[in-house]
């Protein structure tokens, strides 16, 4: 189920917002950056990717330097071995949609980018990837931005992660190198471009000075004026007084300061601006800003503007998180004359694998009814497939007429009997109930193989009642889908995929 915000997004029915749900003519047509930038970003992408620029890849990054190459983005975090399997379809939906794009304007030469979160210290959002009923767990210092971590004992776990996946020696050799790799985004950086090298996606890495350099004017701009706080808390007031709900809420800063290996939020106390041990005047940060800006990290408020004042983008591609949280920044886009965007809802995949997809033929149940409750699948299918009536609908009617005729002949001896007419009634009604519930557990019982599939059909779907993608790893579900994906997504319709295995 989306939020409500997204899906008044998708069907355009935002009276609050102009952000459209898929690249109009008008944001290709007018979306560009300056050449200075251009070229600092082919350049810097040709040294983070050194020997991996072959290819598909680098002629993408050399086409980043003309004028008439566009890009489409997805963003995502440093979750090991690609983490759940929403990060590939969020980035197979990001490479097709640019596909689309370049067969509708043919004029214009478009590239998929992928923009790492190396900044992000949340390090337990992503240091674990689940494993059919293991969670493997890479226990090693963190605190700082993640993408700078050293990729110490991450080789130890990737033999761990292949001795339970079992894959071919293709794949292993893969996440072996992964984890050979420096740090987490040059791991990162490896792995994606592995997967998706022949169809020119790009992996972003923007934790750098010579591109923090050109965003340096917009974080002074929030040290010094504050101004984000009031354009998005108007804009969120809309939202709300809409009834719907907001992801994020600014705050007066909304940089954080490197330094000592960690990210500190950048607080104003008084004259002072003030993170963790740190502190400066006003006057003392905006230098500090200027000449160091590699030092300073947007947080979720300003890394959208930070990405868009590099590339020239077209569109964004999220979930549904991330689209509520893109939409609450448009006015704050249109503050800061950043060029905003199409929001795109990226599509979903299902992954039913052989065993469990003949199990459910046998069962005679289909994926949507596996959208509901392990509870009321069991029970619609007991009802199904049971000799005997298990609801007792027509008893139940029945019960209820002779108790309101009690009560209807009990009122014409004693008014005051009638209170107690209606407890008979409810009470009658009840034992039914009960003994309906009594006859479901005994079916229940003699079909005991059957239940207990549906419910462990259910938790393969469905981990912890969550979308399979949510926490599944698409090497654990089997990473031939990927190509399934690809080939089958439809990037007009933000729709959940479902894939066989053959």
């Amino acid at each position: 189920m989306l939020p409500d915000i997204v899906g008044r997004h998708l069907s355009q029915a935002n009276e609050w917002s102009n952000a459209v749900a898929f690249p109009t003519k008008d944001i290709v047509q007018n979306r560009n950056v300056n050449s200075d930038i251009r070229g600092v970003l082919a350049n810097t992408l040709l040294e983070q990717y050194g020997d991996l620029a072959t290819g598909a890849v680098h002629e993408n990054i050399e086409a980043l330097r003309a004028a008439d190459t566009l890009t489409v983005t997805t963003g995502h975090q440093l979750n090991i071995f690609t983490g759940p399997a929403f990060f590939i379809y969020k980035i197979s939906h990001t490479i097709r949609l640019a596909e689309a794009m370049a067969k509708k304007y043919p004029e214009k030469r478009f590239v998929p980018v992928y923009w790492m979160a190396t900044e992000d210290h949340d390090f337990e959002e992503i240091n674990h990837v689940h494993v059919y009923r293991e969670k493997l767990t890479w226990d090693t210092p963190s605190g700082g931005p993640v993408g700078r971590m050293k990729t110490t004992g991450l080789s130890t776990l990737a033999e761990e992660f292949i001795a339970l996946i079992k894959p071919d020696e293709h794949v292993a050799e893969m996440l072996r190198e992964y984890a050979k790799q420096g740090n987490l985004a040059a791991a990162t950086r490896f792995l994606v471009n592995a997967l998706f090298q022949h169809l020119g996606l790009i992996v972003l890495d923007a934790d750098t000075p010579h591109l923090k350099a050109f965003f340096a004017n917009e974080m002074v701009d929030d040290i010094a004026h504050g101004s984000a706080m009031d354009v998005v808390a108007t804009l969120n007031s809309e939202i709300t007084a809409a009834g719907l709900s907001v992801q994020v809420n600014p705050r007066r800063v909304n940089l954080f300061y490197l330094a000592d290996g960690l990210r500190l939020r950048i607080d104003m106390e008084g004259e002072k601006l003030v993170a963790g041990n740190y502190q400066w005047t006003m006057d003392e940060i905006t230098a500090e800003i200027k000449r160091n800006p590699e030092k300073f990290s947007p947080n979720v408020i300003l890394r959208p503007l930070y990405q868009e004042t590099l590339l020239p983008n077209v569109a964004v591609v999220g979930g549904p998180g991330e689209v509520s949280y893109w939409l609450q920044l448009e006015g704050l886009f249109a503050a800061r004359n950043i060029a905003y965007p199409a929001i795109v809802m990226r599509a979903g995949g299902l992954f039913i694998a052989s065993n469990v997809g003949t199990k459910m033929e046998k069962l005679g149940l289909s994926v949507d009814d596996f959208l509901q409750q392990p509870d009321d699948i069991i029970r619609a299918w007991l009802l199904q497939h049971a000799a005997q009536s298990l609801t007792f609908d027509v008893e139940n009617n029945q019960l209820a007429v002779l108790a309101d005729q009690v009560k209807e002949q009990i009122a014409t001896i004693d008014k005051s009997l009638t209170g107690k007419a209606e407890a008979m009634k409810t009470k009658w009604l009840a034992e039914l109930d009960n003994l309906s519930k009594a006859a479901v557990k005994a079916v229940k019982q003699n079909e005991e193989v059957s239940v207990n599939q549906i419910r462990q059909i259910h938790e393969t779907l469905f981990p912890a009642g969550a979308p399979q993608e949510r926490s599944r790893n698409i090497f654990v579900l089997n990473s031939n889908i990927i190509n399934f994906f690809l080939q089958n997504l439809n990037v007009q319709v933000p729709d959940l995929l479902v894939m066989h295995q053959d």
